[in-house]
């Protein structure tokens, strides 16, 4: 179980606020509880990668910032950032500014670091791009402060790794949520949202690739939510309905089966189509293809065929 948030770092699930060098994460958390251990491990690795020592804090407000100007006497390390444009004259960089922000809302925690340099031939300052290394590792401490230690059910027959084996498991299996990090395969730069899951005292992986569609974190996020639910859905439905979940662990939907049960059969959908308060549609996209079904009632109901 032993899991450390890797260096590397390039991970509910909603729509995210995102420049260069910002993350915001849409999530709920007890910020009373968070802000604190917040605090100290930004302090922690920003004094460690970028030698930034001051910070002011606002608790009232769960507000962090720090600022450092430096000189560059002797160029001897790259710059702390890349600059965003080209230059047709080698620059002569004389000083460095970082800006490190943090952030929690209710629903939100925001990390932001802008970084500049002061060309002497030009007189001005340039902005830097961001190695998202500071951004993304807040990011993953975050994730895991928020998840660890929560019991997930699994949803939509999800592909998990074990012991580098990737296998299909089986609806309403209970795993509880170690850690999660953001990583970069060194051998072909994709960056992955990883979520390490324990189940009988094993660590299992379930690891989203930031690939095509899935563009941020919270895309990351929302691919994770829409195959782990966070109760048993059994307890919430009646037992009228029990003939069916055999079906849905193994990812097969019928006729009159309860929504939660088409939930935990093919995931989350990912659309909801309202025609009023008890006609609704799910909507999935497969391989490509689009279903819709329909539920009426709190149950499908499938066309005749």
């Amino acid at each position: 179980m032993k899991r450390l948030i890797s260096l590397l770092l390039t991970c509910l699930l909603f729509p995210v606020n995102i420049q260069a060098g910002t993350i915001c994460l849409n999530i709920k958390v007890n910020r009373s509880n968070l802000f604190p251990v917040f605090v100290k491990e930004l302090k922690r690795y920003s004094k460690e990668h970028y030698d930034l020592k001051e910070f002011t804090t606002t608790p009232k407000h769960y507000m962090i910032k720090g600022e450092r100007v430096f000189k560059i006497k002797r160029r001897r390390r790259p710059l702390i950032g890349t600059p965003t444009q080209k230059f047709k004259r080698k620059p002569k960089w004389k000083k460095e500014k970082i800006d490190i922000q943090g952030k929690i809302t209710k629903d939100k925690v925001c990390i932001k670091v802008s970084l500049s340099a002061y060309n002497k031939r030009k007189k001005k300052w340039y902005t830097l791009e961001s190695d998202n290394l500071l951004e993304e590792h807040m990011a993953s401490f975050v994730l895991t402060n928020a998840l660890k230690g929560k019991d997930y059910w699994s949803i939509g027959n999800p592909i998990i790794s074990n012991n580098g084996e990737n296998k299909h498991f089986l609806n309403l299996t209970k795993f509880k949520i170690d850690s999660v990090t953001i990583s970069i395969d060194p051998s072909t730069g994709i960056k992955s949202v990883n979520f390490y899951l324990i189940k009988n005292n094993d660590v299992l992986t379930y690891r989203v690739l930031m690939l095509d569609n899935i563009k941020t974190i919270n895309d990351a996020l929302k691919v994770f939510n829409n195959h782990f639910i966070n109760f048993n859905p059994k307890k919430r439905v009646a037992r009228v309905y029990n003939f069916y979940w055999e079906y849905a662990k193994h990812g097969k939907i019928m006729d009159g089966m309860h929504k939660l049960q088409v939930i935990t059969a093919l995931g989350f959908p990912d659309k909801v189509l309202k025609n009023n308060k008890k006609n609704k549609i799910f909507v999935y996209n497969f391989d490509g293809k689009t279903y819709k079904y329909r539920i009426v009632n709190d149950e499908l109901s499938l066309p005749d065929e």
